[in-house]
């Protein structure tokens, strides 16, 4: 059993682990997530948000909004631990993490943020909106993922160095149950590395897969695996934008 992170002050506010993305759809892979992460730091809630548009993926078309919302709700129903919020489906146009964090903040002003990612994601943090003061915002909370490995601390957040060449993490990590653990320079917030059971799945093989007539059942919940076939998403000719 890993050890549990405490990131709760003394006054104890609300621990909240914020999830974004596409969640096109949601898979297995973002629950074990979620979940290791909420046991590993001792979070209170995991607040899914499930992106209008990411602004990296402006090129590509999803699935409709209200479909992806309801896969979501269907792989979170029952875990009270669990939420969504639609703030970047109702804020519309392409969804910005700093702003969401400021919207989080406003929403809950005595909570902590964590902000729950993948490693494959947070090598591409400093090309974000903003990104020097989403590592100000809240702490963030990196696991592994299958094919992108963890590597030397001090490489993966060689890219974030601030003006003048200052890291913006200038502490050497503190090693603790495969933990790797910076402070901002700040003193206000972590930047956590953290290992989680590999669980190999992608919505994008989902989606490859679904298109060829393979097999999905082992990445999906049962709920969305039907929700999905129901609504014959993903399958060759389907509008994205469909109602």
């Amino acid at each position: 059993m890993p050890a549990k992170i405490d990131l709760k002050t003394q006054a104890k506010p609300a621990v909240l682990g914020v999830l974004g993305g596409s969640f096109d759809p949601v898979h297995l892979g973002h629950l074990t997530l979620a979940r290791e992460a909420k046991n590993r730091f001792g979070l209170d809630r995991v607040i899914f948000v499930p992106a209008f548009h990411s602004p990296h993926k402006l090129d590509r078309e999803m699935a409709a909004a209200h479909h992806r919302l309801q896969m979501l709700r269907l792989a979170l129903a029952g875990n009270p631990e669990f939420e969504v919020s639609q703030l970047e489906l109702e804020r519309r146009g392409p969804s910005y993490t700093i702003d969401t964090l400021d919207t989080l903040c406003l929403l809950h002003p005595a909570c902590k943020l964590n902000l729950i990612m993948g490693i494959d994601t947070f090598r591409a943090i400093h090309t974000w909106k903003e990104a020097a003061r989403v590592l100000t915002a809240c702490n963030l909370l990196v696991s592994t993922r299958p094919g992108h490995t963890l590597s030397p601390p001090e490489t993966l957040i060689d890219h974030l160095s601030g003006d003048g060449g200052i890291p913006p993490y200038p502490l050497p990590p503190s090693i603790d149950e495969g933990l790797s653990t910076f402070l901002h320079r700040e003193g206000k917030t972590r930047l956590v590395f953290f290992p989680i059971p590999p669980v190999n799945a992608s919505s994008s093989e989902i989606r490859r897969r679904i298109r060829a007539g393979l097999e999905t059942r082992i990445m999906l919940p049962p709920e969305v695996e039907n929700y999905i076939i129901e609504n014959r998403l993903y399958r060759t000719g389907f509008p994205p934008q469909a109602g």
